[in-house]
């Protein structure tokens, strides 16, 4: 039995005698920087991530010795942590409320935590999507796989030489009512690619509690959250569950373009392939930019082994051109880092520019002189949230032995 507490540590409130909440499920993994556990917080359906030695600490924070007791019994002294980064852990843990009777909140994130980023979750999907894995094992054997890639490449060849009738057929899908063979279509194929996603990670073990609608750059998406994913440790099952969807997606526009060359013309078959070949063909090249944070994103950013990619690189740039103090990182880290966060960046402030010359445009079209004030004060009301979420997350950002594991 785990003894109790036996007294105030060194934060004057901390117990002596720490203990690690036992609800808590652990993964052992490996990325760039090497050996790591991903810790999932049951209770607030958050994610973490340790360094090796860290999590080797926790995991021995039985109740029953005091933290250096549990530190010094560590299977490699050389790895031990010293008194300042044990502290550090523990204080890490303690706000994050992974040791039992910290007070940190627990409960679901917050969904309207950026202006840029509004998620709307529908419902919860597990049990659906566990029968439907059931089901679902041809679709994962390595011959459908090759199949589907055949076909693609053969559709794409397809589409290449008749992308002048291709552009005439989607162009006459703007007009009603043929515009319901592009827009239903398009939402058929968008839930199946989210689906895709879910039965994935339920097929390889993970679980799967939300999904909804999320509006990214103003432009409204679906989304599945298949955060569970990280607790998967082949990272080869990983990055399965986050090419399902646009791979699914990808076959059902190589079936669509298909279905048009062979279809009649001017018929709601021919109309709703054109839809989907045009549609989907696109969202899936936007979908597979690893300058979004969209399934490209997370697939680069699991590939090379370096969670949270975006928020680490904007920090490591920031700090070196500041001539601040940077986070540790490995050579393939810094490498990343220096690449990836100038193209990001340049990326996503070419987006809002081109949104916001776009709005400015339409407000002053409509409304004449009050097209100024409207655009300005929806710029600050966009700005400002992004701002405080900004400093909100730097100020609670853990030491660089425990991380926020990627969503």
């Amino acid at each position: 039995m785990a003894a109790p507490a036996t007294g105030p540590g060194r934060n004057g409130s901390r117990p002596s005698r720490p203990r690690l909440r036992e609800d808590l499920v652990w993964s052992e993994q490996r990325d760039a920087s090497g050996a790591v556990w991903v810790v999932r917080d049951p209770r607030a359906d958050r994610y973490f991530r340790l360094d090796a030695r860290s999590g080797r600490l926790a995991r021995r924070l039985d109740g029953t010795r005091t933290a250096a007791e549990a530190a010094a019994a560590d299977e490699d002294p050389a790895g031990a942590l010293d008194a300042d980064e044990l502290d550090d852990l523990l204080e890490d843990l303690e706000r994050l409320g992974l040791l039992e009777g910290s007070a940190a909140p627990a409960g679901p994130r917050p969904r309207l935590s950026h202006p840029l980023f509004l998620r709307l979750p529908l419902g919860d999907p597990n049990r659906l999507f566990g029968r439907l894995a059931r089901l679902a094992g041809p679709l994962f054997h390595p011959a459908f796989v090759a199949a589907g890639c055949l076909g693609t490449a053969a559709a794409a060849g397809l589409a290449v030489a008749n992308f002048g009738a291709l552009q005439v057929a989607a162009e006459r899908l703007l007009a009603w009512p043929e515009l319901l063979c592009l827009w239903i279509p398009a939402l058929v194929v968008i839930a199946l690619h989210e689906t895709a996603h879910g039965v994935a990670c339920r097929r390889f073990g993970g679980e799967v509690h939300e999904v909804g609608v999320v509006l990214y750059y103003f432009q409204p998406c679906a989304y599945c959250d298949v955060s569970d994913a990280w607790m998967i440790a082949d990272r080869r099952r990983r990055l399965a569950v986050l090419l399902a969807g646009p791979f699914l997606e990808a076959v059902l526009w190589a079936i669509a373009v298909f279905v048009w060359r062979a279809a009649e013309p001017g018929t709601p078959v021919s109309w709703c392939a054109a839809g989907i070949a045009t549609t989907s063909g696109l969202k899936t090249l936007v979908n597979l930019n690893p300058l979004l944070r969209l399934d490209g994103y997370y697939v680069l950013s699991d590939g090379l082994g370096i969670p949270n990619l975006r928020s680490r690189a904007f920090r490591y740039l920031w700090a070196r051109l500041r001539g601040a103090e940077a986070e540790p990182a490995g050579r393939l880290e810094r490498t990343v880092f220096v690449l990836y966060a100038p193209l990001a960046f340049l990326f996503s402030a070419g987006l809002l520019v081109w949104f916001g010359a776009w709005l400015y445009g339409v407000l002053l079209d409509r409304l004449g002189g009050w097209g100024h004030p409207v655009f300005w004060a929806a710029v600050a009301l966009l700005l400002l949230p992004a701002a405080v979420s900004s400093l909100r997350q730097r100020s609670s950002q853990p030491s660089a032995s425990t991380r926020t594991a990627p969503r």
